[in-house]
């Protein structure tokens, strides 16, 4: 029952998510609210669940998630609590922007548990996906948002730290992803659920640079929904004792997979 408790988190986590989206009344902040706690308690259960040989990572990720729920929780019922439109920025933010360090420093963690030693290889191979997909972050969310006249200089700073932040998860993500160690299906759910943030977040963030006023129509909460889920799905799933492993030194090797996804990182600025 143990191994099949990811399943059944992640197949009620989307039936729930599925119906706040398309079933008429259930379109509600509460109930995406508790689809987003979910997550960090699922990860908490994990914890005691594997027992994994340094659970710092994991509690990090708690952390970081509880901190994206408490951003919710304001943004979702901020006219009900304060009597007022949501501005911006807002304490939401403040919270949403803790997320990130709490994550990248768990992943990183990881990194450093499975990968001891120096991975040259690894980090000039994140450094270069990050470098193109910067270049599209900066043409079309950063430099906007940074020379918006009507904005004042909290406004911009803010809305250029959520993608400059993004970039920094991707960039961990990434060299975890290149690193070396074994790989169960822990191991993919969590570059899912990161890039189920990353999307979310730059379809956000280039709604706001253009002006667009975000109209509930769900996608932000579906992106923002599987990245609740998944990471939750990859605490609880048994292979994720197997990330933390210390990898053996072994050659370094350049597959189809790695060679194809550094050529797509270099032709993205083109």
């Amino acid at each position: 029952m143990r191994r099949r408790a990811w399943l059944v988190y992640l197949s009620c986590g989307v039936a729930m998510l599925l119906a706040y989206l398309f079933v008429p009344g259930l379109r509600q902040g509460w109930l995406f609210n508790l689809i987003a706690l979910s997550s960090p308690i699922a990860i908490l259960i994990a914890v005691r669940i594997w027992r994994p040989e340094d659970p710092t990572p994991w509690y990090l990720f708690a952390l970081g998630l509880a901190c994206f729920v408490g951003g919710d929780v304001i943004a979702y019922n901020y006219e009900a609590l304060f009597m007022r439109e949501l501005p911006f920025p807002s304490s939401a933010d403040v919270l949403y922007l803790a997320v990130y360090p709490c994550l990248i420093a768990g992943i990183l963690l990881l990194v450093r548990r499975r990968t001891p030693g120096r991975d040259r290889d690894s980090v000039i191979d994140s450094l270069i996906v990050a470098i193109g997909v910067g270049v599209i972050s900066w043409t079309f969310l950063m430099e906007p948002a940074a020379q918006d006249g009507g904005s004042s200089l909290v406004q911009s700073v803010v809305g250029v730290s959520y993608p400059f932040m993004d970039l920094f998860l991707l960039t961990a993500v990434v060299r975890l992803v290149m690193g070396p160690g074994r790989r169960g299906l822990s191991f993919y759910m969590l570059p899912a659920a990161a890039l189920c943030l990353f999307v979310a977040d730059f379809a956000s963030s280039y709604d706001s640079v253009r002006g667009v006023i975000y109209d509930r129509s769900g996608y932000l909460e579906l992106g923002t929904g599987m990245f609740y889920l998944l990471w939750g799905a990859a605490a609880l799933h048994w292979s994720q004792r197997q990330l933390a492993e210390r990898t053996p030194v072994q050659e370094v090797r350049i597959d189809r997979t790695r060679l194809m996804l550094l050529c797509a990182a270099m032709l993205v600025p083109q």
